[in-house]
């Protein structure tokens, strides 16, 4: 394998369209081939219009250097025949705009097909477009934003916004599109600390906070008026419309207790699941009609966010440490599935794609944003994003990725399909 003019029989196969398939008969290539080269083969047996990038994968497992190194990192004969699947490669995601705010950007939630919601340290929501634009921008509280989420489900002109931080209360708000403007419905009051994460259930019925009181609240947000209290202070927001009928509620539906020190993630895995994460080092995944525990997992740091990828097969954490790690809940065994290292300072935010279960974007203090595809150790890209500590990141759109930080500016980076 050492001798430079070693080849290695290959097979490639694909699950693309019947158009981007070759021959399935073994090929000898050199051994020391990398992905690159091996892009060229197929390009060259296609014989493409228009040469386009391939991604390698043996036995679901991303190339990243030679062929050579990767058999010998996987104990494979060099007299074997290897089969090469290749995928299209995912170029580097481009920046399209960016957004100015007045404080720092720690919230950020771009699941809206049209809006980007933000959360800042100057206490104030913003909504953007994909050009980088505010739209609208509302003050929420005298202090600092920790969490903000879109409720899915509403309609088309008038869409639900949940905001929480530093003042212990969480808020819905109803951002009408059509005018520019966002009133307040309802304020949700109980912890005693600090909120530091909201998540809202796939069906917008219940909404979770996580706060520095060590308990997760469960609230409904069709909220009844009769276990409410109206709100006496009326607020205008900057849109201009006046916060009528607004609602007061300190009856959550759950406490979700256990976690002994700040709970800074949440994340739904249905209507009837959530995970929570903590500085305590622990996950817990939790029975939400029971309100008990179903399941605790460890870790050596504190966490400091978390995402819940599809079917709740992989959970992503990200914490005081340089690493993302990816726990697999349906092992009987509480450990790490896969590390994946190579930030150089804390991971602040961490977001599964909606759109491709194997890519993961993570956000940290060493100002930067890095796209994954967990199927590697190596990340696909790293994204130069901002001129500070990165503090939040989110996909929108199915290829945007959203990011905001210290420099206070939302970045928005595209990815080409």
């Amino acid at each position: 394998m050492s001798n430079e003019d070693a080849q290695v029989l290959s097979r490639f196969v694909t699950r693309m369209p019947e158009e981007y398939r070759v021959t399935d008969t073994p090929i000898a290539v050199p051994s020391r081939i990398t992905r690159y080269g091996l892009s060229e083969v197929v390009n060259h047996l296609l014989a493409l219009e228009k040469p386009r990038p391939f991604d390698f994968l043996v036995d679901g497992e991303l190339i990243r250097g030679s062929l050579e190194k990767f058999m010998l990192s996987k104990n494979v004969s060099a007299e074997s025949v290897v089969t090469l699947e290749y995928i299209p490669a995912v170029a580097p995601p481009t920046h399209v705009s960016a957004g100015e705010s007045k404080d720092w950007l720690s919230a950020v939630d771009g699941s809206h097909p049209n809006f980007i919601l933000t959360g800042a340290c100057d206490g104030c929501a913003r909504i953007w477009n994909t050009q980088g634009d505010c739209v609208v921008d509302f003050p929420v509280q005298p202090e600092a934003l920790t969490s903000v989420s879109w409720v899915p489900g509403t309609s088309t002109q008038k869409h639900g916004v949940v905001t929480a931080g530093k003042d212990s209360t969480a808020k819905l708000w109803e951002f009408d599109s059509d005018q520019n403007s966002c009133k307040l419905l309802a304020s949700f009051t109980g912890h005693t600390d600090s909120i530091e994460a909201i998540a809202v259930a796939g069906d917008g019925e219940l909404m979770g906070t996580a706060s520095w009181d060590s308990t997760v609240r469960l609230w409904k947000l069709n909220v009844d008026d009769s276990e409410t209290v109206p709100t006496e202070k009326k607020q205008r927001t900057t849109g201009g419309a006046s916060d009528a009928n607004v609602t007061t509620t300190s009856s959550a539906e759950a406490i979700l207790e256990g976690h002994t020190g700040c709970v800074s993630a949440l994340s739904w895995h249905s209507a009837e699941e959530i995970f929570s994460a903590s500085w305590d080092r622990s996950v817990r995944k939790w029975d939400a009609n029971k309100a008990t525990a179903v399941q605790v997992f460890s870790v050596p740091k504190a966490i400091h966010c978390m995402s819940v990828g599809a079917q709740g097969a992989l959970v992503a954490l990200g914490g005081a440490e340089r690493s993302v790690r990816l726990w697999d809940p349906r092992l009987s065994a509480s450990t790490t599935t896969t590390t994946l290292t190579s930030h150089t300072a804390w991971v602040s935010a961490v977001e599964w794609c909606p759109s491709n279960s194997y890519h993961l974007v993570s956000a940290s203090f060493d100002n930067s944003v890095k796209l994954w595809d967990i199927r590697s150790q190596v990340p696909l890209h790293t994204l130069a994003a901002h001129a500070d500590k990165v503090l939040c990141v989110d996909w929108h759109a199915g290829n945007f990725i959203a990011s905001g930080g210290a420099d206070c500016k939302l970045s928005i980076h595209k990815l080409q399909h």
